[in-house]
């Protein structure tokens, strides 16, 4: 829908301004729909050539980068609309000047070099008053994004695993974890819609109906929440590709072999990294 609506209101901007040259006696207004049709064919594909297929970059950079080519292109495609000239090359080169910088700053982006957006984000994540879980087995599973809920005081981390699953890892303290009550591991279990099962004496609680707060994907997910640390309430959410719903005694085994702890500093760079590598457009040359 955003891109339909983008496309939309790029077609009315394009006919609206043919209009005006028209109406404004322009030489050649045909000539300024030919040089923003080119354009905007060649920074459509931009992106699709310049990032790499395992990488999803954040929607902030192609919403600008592809307004300002287009921006600049349509002053190309004015000065070549009013240009008497036989051959206005300065209007086309002007054109080919902000595909080709664009190119440039692209190619020139080196997610492994952007320490002032991993200092950023790790600022941003050393901020939360509270613990923050995490996972050991980072050789399988890398962050790809974290954030706090403001409204539930929650800290959530998104990890990116194999076959295209996530996991997602929500902590908070005792007072705000899953809206905060006498006993937060067993928020929303009853014996009517929200049934629960208990492993290990109590110590895990596997709600068995619902689906989970924070999910991400198209994977179902299954849930389980313990304590981490005394007052460090986690629920770990994990996508499966299968219609098998596994034992909750195996569920808790894999989350066992996840190695759920509480954040070192050091922990907070690599989701800062993680995230800022996961969002970036890559290099085409190492």
């Amino acid at each position: 829908m955003f891109r339909s609506g983008r496309d939309g209101v790029l077609g009315v901007s394009v006919t609206l301004l043919i209009r005006a040259l028209t109406r404004w006696n322009a030489p050649r207004p045909g000539g300024s729909l030919a040089i923003l049709t080119l354009v905007g064919v060649m920074v459509r594909f931009l992106p699709l050539a310049t990032l790499s297929t395992d990488t999803t970059p954040h929607t902030y950079w192609l919403n600008g980068a592809l307004p300002s080519a287009l921006l600049v292109s349509g002053c190309a495609a004015v000065v070549l609309a009013t240009t008497r000239g036989r051959r206005p090359w300065h209007a086309v080169a002007l054109a080919l000047a902000v595909v080709l910088a664009l190119t440039g700053a692209v190619r020139s982006v080196n997610p492994r070099d952007q320490s002032w957006a991993v200092s950023m984000n790790e600022a941003g994540y050393a901020g939360y008053p509270h613990d923050i879980a995490v996972i050991d087995d980072t050789e399988t599973w890398r962050p790809i994004e974290a954030e706090e809920t403001r409204i539930e005081a929650e800290f959530t981390v998104v990890y990116y695993g194999p076959r295209g699953l996530h996991l997602v890892l929500t902590s908070a303290p005792r007072t705000s974890f899953l809206g905060g009550g006498p006993d937060p591991l067993r928020w929303g279990c009853n014996d009517l819609d929200g049934l629960c099962a208990e492993v290990a004496d109590g110590e895990y609680v596997v709600p068995l109906t619902g689906a989970a707060t924070h999910a991400r994907g198209s994977f179902p997910m299954d849930r389980v929440r313990t304590e981490v640390t005394p007052d460090l309430f986690v629920e770990v959410a994990l996508a499966r590709d299968s219609d098998i719903v596994p034992e909750p005694e195996e569920l808790v085994e894999q989350v066992n072999a996840l190695g759920v702890r509480a954040a070192e500093p050091e922990d907070l760079t690599e989701i800062a990294r993680g995230v800022v590598e996961w969002n970036q457009p890559e290099p085409w040359f190492d």
